[in-house]
């Protein structure tokens, strides 16, 4: 029973994850649902190969994560200044959706994915472990995809609606970078 509660619970974060202003802002610029795709399949594939080990270290030692949650608003703010520069001057930029998720992925550190892999490093069962992060993983990956291909704004709305996604996004992680320092 207690590994269905913690499975809900990973299924909220990575729902909720799939929300970040730094994933809107990056599908807002990728527009192809076969781009999104892949950059939530890397997204997850960046978390696996570099944020959970990193996350772990950081849990066992108690290093403070100032720097790793700087760079990665700084990715974040990048992602929104190329939405925003697309935007206002009405060019398309085009950056790799495999790049950028693996980028995001591994190095964007969000409460969501540390509570995830403390939830699975408590567990002590290897099984219900990678069961947990399998679902924050797919949780987060259906979220970001979903989220980004429903896409229902009108045309004539693409602009105002990506120049307020980009300064929101910069404003977002701009102050979460001066909350942290």
């Amino acid at each position: 029973m207690m590994f269905l509660q913690d499975a809900l619970i990973v299924t909220l974060l990575g729902l909720t994850h799939g929300v970040d202003p730094d994933h809107i802002a990056t599908a807002r610029i990728l527009k192809n649902s076969v781009k999104i795709l892949k950059f939530s399949l890397f997204h997850s594939l960046g978390f696996v190969i570099l944020a959970i080990p990193l996350t772990i270290i950081l849990i066992i030692t108690s290093i403070n994560s100032v720097y790793l949650n700087i760079i990665g608003n700084l990715i974040g703010i990048g992602v929104a200044l190329i939405l925003l520069a697309s935007a206002l001057l009405g060019k398309e930029f085009e950056i790799e959706p495999k790049e950028m998720g693996l980028l995001q992925g591994s190095l964007v550190v969000t409460p969501s994915k540390i509570i995830t892999v403390v939830l699975a490093i408590s567990l002590d069962n290897i099984i219900y472990s990678t069961a947990i992060v399998g679902i924050f993983i797919l949780s987060s990956t259906l979220s970001i995809f979903a989220l980004s291909s429903l896409n229902m704004i009108p045309r004539k709305f693409d602009k105002p609606i990506n120049v307020a996604i980009s300064l929101l996004t910069i404003i977002f992680l701009g102050f979460s970078t001066f909350e942290v320092l």
